[in-house]
C-alpha cells in the first residue's frame, strides 16, 4: 500500500498549525503551531513507513528526536 495509511493525518495537523499562524500574533498560538508542525513531521514519518513508502523502521529516528528534544524519556 502506498500513502495514506492514516488518511494523511499529518497534513490535517499541519493545516491546523497554519491556521494558528494566520492572522495571529498571539505567542501561545505561535508556540503551539511550532509544536504542531514538528508533530506533523513525526506523523508523516510514521504514516509513510506504515504505508511502505519508506524503510519500516525509519520513523523511529523521527520519534526519538522529537522525544529527546522535549526530554521525554521512554
Amino acid at each position: 500500500m502506498s500513502g495514506g495509511s492514516m488518511d494523511y493525518a499529518y497534513s490535517r495537523v499541519r493545516m491546523i498549525a497554519e491556521q494558528f499562524l494566520e492572522g495571529s500574533e498571539d505567542p501561545l498560538r505561535r508556540a503551539l503551531a511550532t509544536e504542531l508542525f514538528e508533530m506533523a513531521d513525526v506523523l508523516r514519518a510514521i504514516e509513510w513507513s506504515d504505508s511502505g513508502d519508506t524503510a519500516p523502521d525509519e520513523w523511529q529516528e523521527h520519534v526519538r528526536n522529537y522525544l529527546d528534544k522535549r526530554r521525554i524519556e521512554l
